[in-house]
């Protein structure tokens, strides 16, 4: 994980950890400061925010971020920083899944032999691979082509 990530990223990563409510340290301030400098988040707010709110979690059985959010949600209002740090906890990991997946994609398709394709090429080539959820609508890609390029001819083997 060091290798991967930066000291600070690794900071911010652990402040996630520190709002799940599973974790000991669940909502310690000094934990989940560099999450907070990273979001722009108000220390001062954030840190009354937490005093008032450790407490009312004390006898609540949370079991993840989810819980935590749905359960400070109707106090939004009350708690804006809490929810922005908890918005961000929920929404970093599938950030950075989907960034992780981009990448062992591109390991696959740039291999050694593949080494000088040009970027264009292999950005389009990821694409392809990524999102292959789309359908292709290939009546609708004939039509454009043959509007573009009215003296060419498409050749199917």
């Amino acid at each position: 994980m060091r290798d991967r990530f930066s000291a600070s990223n690794i900071a911010v990563l652990s402040s996630v950890s520190s709002i799940s409510p599973q974790n000991k340290n669940v909502l310690h301030y000094d934990l989940l400061l560099p999450l907070a400098i990273h979001i722009n988040c108000d220390k001062n707010h954030l840190f009354n925010e937490i005093q008032v709110l450790r407490p009312m979690l004390v006898n609540k059985e949370l079991s993840n971020v989810s819980e935590l959010y749905h359960e400070i949600k109707p106090l939004r209002e009350v708690f804006p920083y809490m929810m922005l740090m908890v918005k961000a906890a929920l929404t970093i990991s599938v950030l950075s899944v989907t960034c992780e997946r981009v990448f062992s994609k591109m390991k696959l398709i740039k291999t050694r032999l593949r080494n000088t394709m040009a970027e264009e090429r292999l950005n389009d080539l990821c694409i392809l691979s990524i999102e292959r959820d789309f359908q292709v609508n290939f009546q609708q890609v004939i039509d454009q082509f043959s509007a573009h390029h009215k003296n060419s001819r498409i050749m199917l083997h």
